[in-house]
């Protein structure tokens, strides 16, 4: 069951945002956002703290510029356009699997 209060919360809801999701109107889907920011990186990649700024950043061993986004963030944007409809039937799914209601 996903924690709805507290600093992961607002993590989520913040990803969902980065995503194109409206964290209100999406709340059902939200499940995306939360798999986003916990996807593993693509085999080449991988993660750097940027002190200065006390985010992340990517770097790739194809000799790619190091970039802000997690290089798996287009992956999970195109979960969420392509098939609104599976992407309500997991949330039912997962509403029922939690014991929630929407």
């Amino acid at each position: 069951m996903m924690n709805t209060s507290g600093p992961a919360w607002e993590a989520v809801c913040e990803h969902a945002e980065l995503l194109g999701m409206d964290p209100v109107a999406d709340r059902a889907l939200l499940w995306i956002a939360e798999r986003s920011l916990n996807a593993s990186l693509p085999p080449g990649w991988k993660q750097e703290m940027d002190e200065a700024h006390q985010a992340p950043y990517y770097l790739s061993d194809m000799g790619d510029p190091p970039q802000w986004e997690h290089p798996r963030d287009d992956e999970f944007r195109e979960l969420y356009r392509a098939d609104p409809v599976a992407g309500w039937a997991h949330a039912e799914v997962q509403v029922l699997a939690d014991g929630l209601k929407l």
